[in-house]
This record gives structure tokens, C-alpha cells and sequence, in this order.
């Protein structure tokens, strides 16, 4: 089974790659025709794409169908697309310039327009070049279901299931943005995970491809399951590297989720879990931007001398235990 699964996912990545270079060549292309700024903003966008990634997503894609198909590369590149656009979008939303070790859409245009503008000026046009390079590839993403070998039921809906997920990944980023600062007691971590993540990177790519295989509504309900503590792993986990992880395999400081104060799930076992001393840590250090990296490093170890951590542990293997169950 892994070997079909290796098999599986390499056939896929080769194919979505392939079709992603063509598919993006031919908008610069078109681009040009525009204008050649509007071309060089598609040649900033095929790097966003093109510049490393897992392709996971169009691999769940083919993992819901049920096989490989030349017909759903398509719809599995619309997910990879959908994909890349919201991570232009988050790192505009966080600032950051930086995207896989080289500079982001943001950070390409602000190093161009710095020349001619005062600074804070430079930075507000950049994130609007960058915003326009989001919205480009979410355009995409749907263009690429339209030009699907599909019957028009089957498109219309893969174009409700995509639509759901975009839907879906706006809700959970406006409660991530606004949970460091609003201290609304309703606020859930685990919540937020099913809509930022489990919804459009693993629900999503998943019924897209049942959608494709026609399953039924049993079998959606289950990969719909399998999806939603897939993404709620994924993210605990994500959650986790960004504070214990190594800054080279994570690709940002491991003190930066600490100091823009992130309420994730460790954070809020660690809230409930502290004592007094840990809170009175957690009160000064916790989303300072002024915070010493040595204060910060003392969080990090009461978040684990807490049992903070080990409890997060605990709750990825719960997800994954019911990730088996959902497929046995």
C-alpha cells in the first residue's frame, strides 16, 4: 500500500507540475499583451507557484477519486493554485516578505518601488501588487474547474465545493487574526483549525476528488471526517514547530509565534495548566514585541514544564486514531 501510495503521489506531482508551468507560461504570455508590468507581476506569481511546495493538496485530490486520472489534473491544479493565493494573502496579513527562504510577492515589490517611494508608502503599494497576485491565482483556480473534461453538473459542484472551502478559510483566518486582541472567551483553537486548515487543504481536496468519482453521500461524510483530523493534526503540529521546532525546518524564527502572542492550542492548555509563576511569565513575555529572545525561551520552557506541550502530543495522536477509524 505505501509503494501505491509513493507511486500515486509521484505520478500526481509530475503531472501538476507540468500542467502549473504551462497553464501559468501562457498567462504571462498574455500578461504582455497588457502591459509589460502586468507581465513581470505574472512572472512574480509563477515564482510564488513554481518555488517549492509539497503539492499534497492535488495528491488528496487523486486519494479521493480513488486512483490516478490525466482528468483531474485540472481540479487538483486548481487546488495547488487556491493554495498559493491564500499563502500570498496570509503573508500580507502577517507582514511577512519572506516565503521558503527567498522574498515573497510582497517583498519583491517593496525592494522595487522603495527606489521611487518613501518607505511606508513603498510597503502599502507592495502589498497591493501582492494582493492583486492573490486574487489572480483564486480567479485561476476557478478557471481551471470551468476548463475541466467534466460534465456541467460535475463542474458546478467542484465549483461549490471550492467556493465552500474559500468561504470556510476567510472565517478561520479572521478569528485567527482577531483571537490575539479581541479576548472573546468564545474563541476555540480547535474551531479555528477546521475552517484556516482542515477545510480548504484537506476536506476540500478530498471531496473534490469524490465529487469527480461520483461517490456516495456516506463516503463523502467520511472523507469529510478523515479531512477535518488530517487538518486539525496538521496544524497542532504546525503549532508545535513553531515554538520547539528548528528555525531551518520551519523557516521562521521559532520565538515569533510567542511574540505576536498566537493563541493556539498549546498556548491556551498552557493558560489553563500554568501556575503562578508561568502566568506571571506568561503576562509579560507572551505577545510583547519588546520581549528578550532570553524571556521568550523561558516561556518556551514553562509551556513545557506545564505538561502543555506533552498534552498537545496527546491530542495529535487522538486526531490520528480517529483519522484510522474513519477509514477502517
Amino acid at each position: 500500500m505505501a509503494g501505491q501510495q509513493s507511486a500515486l503521489y509521484v505520478q500526481t506531482v509530475g503531472s501538476v507540475e507540468a500542467f502549473l508551468q504551462a497553464r501559468i507560461e501562457q498567462r504571462v504570455h498574455e500578461a504582455k499583451v497588457v502591459h509589460a508590468r502586468y507581465e513581470k507581476l505574472w512572472k512574480h506569481i509563477q515564482d510564488a507557484v513554481m518555488l517549492g511546495g509539497k503539492r499534497f493538496r492535488p495528491y488528496l485530490v487523486m486519494v479521493g477519486y480513488g486512483g490516478f486520472s490525466e482528468r483531474l489534473v485540472p481540479i487538483a491544479a486548481a487546488q495547488e493554485l487556491m493554495h498559493a493565493a491564500m499563502l500570498i494573502h496570509d503573508d500580507i496579513i502577517d507582514g511577512d516578505t519572506m516565503r521558503r527562504g527567498h522574498k515573497n510577492i510582497q517583498g519583491t515589490y517593496t525592494e522595487q518601488y522603495a527606489p521611487a517611494l518613501p518607505m511606508d508608502r513603498a510597503v502599502g503599494y507592495a502589498k497591493s501588487a501582492a494582493l492583486l497576485g492573490g486574487d489572480a491565482l483564486v480567479s485561476e483556480a476557478f478557471a481551471c474547474i470551468a476548463a475541466a473534461e467534466f460534465n456541467t453538473v460535475t463542474k458546478n459542484l467542484l465549483t461549490r465545493r471550492m467556493h465552500q472551502s474559500v468561504f470556510e478559510v476567510i472565517g478561520g483566518e479572521l478569528m485567527d487574526i482577531e483571537a490575539g486582541f479581541m479576548n472573546d472567551d468564545t474563541y476555540d483553537p480547535l474551531t479555528m483549525y477546521r475552517y484556516k486548515t482542515a477545510g480548504y487543504s484537506f476536506i476540500g481536496p478530498l471531496l473534490s476528488g469524490a465529487v469527480c468519482a461520483g461517490l456516495a453521500d456516506s463516503e463523502m461524510k467520511l472523507l469529510t471526517e478523515l479531512g477535518e483530523q488530517a487538518g486539525t493534526a496538521f496544524q497542532l503540529q504546525d503549532d508545535l514547530f513553531g515554538i520547539f521546532g528548528e528555525a531551518t525546518e520551519h523557516g521562521k524564527s521559532v520565538l515569533l509565534d510567542l511574540r505576536e502572542g498566537k493563541r493556539t492550542y498549546v498556548i491556551a492548555v498552557h493558560a489553563k495548566l500554568a501556575h503562578a509563576k508561568h502566568r506571571t511569565r506568561m503576562a509579560k513575555s507572551f505577545g510583547n514585541i519588546h520581549a528578550s529572545n532570553e524571556d521568550l525561551r523561558a516561556l518556551r520552557h514553562d509551556i513545557e514544564e506545564s505538561g502543555a506541550r506533552a498534552e498537545t502530543e496527546r491530542m495529535i495522536e487522538h486526531c490520528y486514531e480517529q483519522c484510522l477509524q474513519s477509514v477502517s
